[in-house]
């Protein structure tokens, strides 16, 4: 492909990033309404709309060639363009990080130009040598003042909204070691052993034998 020459005169490098997707295989006309809905949208914001169109959930207003289109919620007339949905995410999330590689805050960042042009006629591979859709889409961001002032103010009523200190954990007074307390101390009973029986000796049992004769 070569160089492409974008369609917004009055970028900036300073203050814009941009890029392109060339020779899409999306429709020329659906990726046209979905420039015109992104455009004046945050980064962040653009990319999770466009994830609930590819899961069903919101829709894409139409404005242009809507004949036979029906009415959504919220809208007069939608789809959910899924593919040219996809494609564009890619494309944001690329704007992204060219973004951040210049040193720009991503957040406080605004689409201003998001434009869909019809590629040069492409064909399908194959006998039948059918034309295919083909499109070059266009996405330019810029780094807003307006929204930079708003977050550094969101940031110096959060600072003065916090107490000092109350960020930081307070410190627990320090325990003093638990001591356990003294039991006294049972002395323990020694059971008291008998005396062992002495055995009679021979002259013992004959002592014996002779008080009991001299008694009869």
């Amino acid at each position: 492909m070569a160089k492409y020459k974008y369609t917004y005169q009055k970028f900036d490098p300073k203050k814009m990033a941009r890029i392109v997707g060339g020779n899409l295989s999306i429709s020329t006309k659906t990726s046209g309404e979905v420039a015109a809905f992104i455009k004046g949208k945050q980064i962040d914001n653009a990319i999770n709309y466009l994830k609930d169109v590819v899961d069903g959930k919101k829709a894409i207003p139409f404005k242009k060639r809507v004949k036979k289109i029906p009415h959504r919620k919220g809208m007069r007339t939608g789809r959910y363009p899924k593919n040219v949905s996809e494609h564009i995410i890619k494309l944001l999330n690329g704007l992204k990080s060219n973004a951040q590689d210049k040193g720009f805050d991503t957040s406080i960042m605004i689409i201003v130009h998001a434009a869909a042009q019809r590629a040069p006629i492409a064909f399908h591979y194959g006998r039948r040598r059918t034309e295919r859709k083909n499109t070059h889409f266009e996405i330019i961001a810029e780094e807003v003042e307006k929204l930079k002032e708003k977050k550094k103010a969101q940031s110096k009523r959060k600072h003065l909204a916090t107490p000092t200190g109350a960020g930081k954990p307070k410190k627990k007074p320090a325990e003093a070691p638990k001591t356990q307390p003294k039991t006294k101390e049972t002395k323990k009973e020694i059971p008291k052993k008998k005396p062992a029986k002495k055995t009679p000796t021979a002259a013992e049992l004959a002592e014996k034998k002779k008080t009991k004769e001299t008694k009869e």
